[in-house]
């Protein structure tokens, strides 16, 4: 973006441009403005308005909104996740108070932090590492025991199918 800025208002190279300091104050005026947008555009392959220059006055300000623009940020990459785990969060409120059906969602979810921690799940007899032992409340629920978890159960687990798994 530089360089057509500074090619536009005959500059040799784009290091003569401050990106911080204003176009108006680096030398553009109306038809320039204009110009620089046009080459913009075409470059970027969006339309730009008449007023861009006006409306991002920095270089700096200006090369901000053309990345948003044509390059724009998405959703952080463990946002479905996320989005999923406060459905559960919902749906655990309204669980059954059965305590059976409570120790196998201890042990599943226990498997799950396990596998989070890249820890080996531990429902063999061994000792239950630190992750197994808390239920997310600060005391020890179930059996202390995690079994191991299946990718088709985590699935199963994640879209709340929890009788299939």
């Amino acid at each position: 973006m530089l360089t057509q800025a500074a090619l536009v208002i005959g500059h040799d190279t784009p290091d003569s441009l401050d990106p911080e300091r204003g176009f108006l104050d680096s030398g553009f005026d109306s038809l320039t403005a204009v110009e620089l947008r046009n080459r913009l555009s075409a470059l970027a392959g969006v339309r730009l308005p008449a007023t861009l220059l006006f409306d991002h006055p920095t270089p700096e300000r200006l090369a901000a909104h053309l990345l948003e623009r044509i390059a724009p940020a998405g959703p952080p990459a463990g946002a479905p996740v996320l989005d999923r785990l406060e459905q559960l969060e919902a749906e655990f409120a309204d669980a059954p108070a059965d305590p059976a059906l409570r120790d196998g969602l201890r042990r599943r979810l226990r498997g799950l932090l396990d596998r989070l921690d890249g820890l080996p799940a531990t429902g063999t007899g061994q000792e239950p590492g630190p992750a197994a032992l808390t239920d997310g409340t600060g005391g020890t629920g179930g059996t202390g025991e995690v079994d191991e978890v299946s990718d088709d159960e985590l699935r199963a687990f994640l879209e709340g199918d929890l009788d299939d798994a």
